[in-house]
């Protein structure tokens, strides 16, 4: 088959109607997993054979005092909106570990209505427009599309990706913690902090690590008392004084003013 046909295929979610009513595509439910096919299987087998996996697992993590119903709603909220969760938490962290805790965060976030700023969902858009460049840039931020979670709070309209079994289950069941910001540490997992002044520290970490420094500056020797500087000579004192005097003066008209900081979520 064609990737086309395939593609063609995932747009119809007819296949998860039964557990899934709001779902608009397959995206979410074509479970990454090991396949053994037919040499020539038609795109309606791969994607029907996908989907009774996800369904398979999908009864494996639920938690065994869910309560699932036929509007395929699940702790109170679509079944899409879960996956679409996990889908986010699958491209965030590797670290199947780390999953619970980018997911807590993130519902921390929604719970107090603050935007999700999930660059993945930025490169799901642009990708989708077929304008992603491999890269992010700041401008890339502002690009418009529902998709786009740091222009429009809530959840994305629809899963970014497929996600595995631990994405699954740490969107069902994200941990329980004050955490609202995660930035990388640069070995595969993240920094995660509950205030912005604790994910600035971690930014600056980030930074310095990817320069090839510690993450933490190293710690400065105690200052030695230094001996009072003897008294001005007679006659110097009223223009040492003066000296420093245009010296502050200088110092406070041109001094930069502050740049404001943008900091992510991420």
């Amino acid at each position: 088959m064609t990737s086309d046909e395939f593609l063609a295929v995932a747009q119809n979610p007819e296949l998860v109607r039964d557990i899934a009513p709001r779902a608009k595509t397959l995206e979410g439910f074509l479970f990454p997993a090991t396949y053994f096919l037919p040499r020539h299987p038609t795109p309606t087998d791969v994607a029907a054979e996908m989907v009774r996996k996800f369904k398979e697992e999908w009864q494996r993590v639920v938690p065994p005092d869910s309560k699932q119903d036929t509007t395929g709603l699940e702790h109170g909220r679509p079944i899409v909106s879960v996956v679409t969760l996990a889908s986010l938490v699958e491209r965030e962290t590797p670290k199947p570990e780390e999953r619970p805790l980018v997911a807590g965060a993130f519902e921390n976030r929604l719970r107090k209505n603050i935007p999700l700023q999930c660059d993945p969902t930025v490169i799901y858009a642009l990708q989708d427009a077929g304008q992603y460049k491999g890269t992010l840039t700041g401008a890339d931020l502002h690009f418009p599309s529902p998709y786009n979670t740091y222009a429009h709070p809530g959840l994305p309209p629809g899963p970014i990706g497929n996600p595995g079994e631990a994405s699954l289950r740490a969107a069902l069941e994200p941990a329980k913690t004050d955490y609202l910001y995660f930035v990388a540490n640069t070995q595969g997992g993240h920094f995660f902090a509950a205030t912005l002044v604790e994910h600035n520290r971690n930014v600056t970490k980030y930074r310095r690590l990817l320069a090839g420094l510690p993450a933490d500056p190293p710690e400065l020797p105690p200052t030695a008392s230094v001996p009072a500087a003897p008294a001005p000579a007679k006659g110097m004192a009223r223009a040492t004084r003066k000296h420093v005097g245009s010296s502050k003066k200088t110092q406070s008209k041109h001094k930069a003013p502050a740049k404001q900081q943008r900091v992510s979520a991420q």
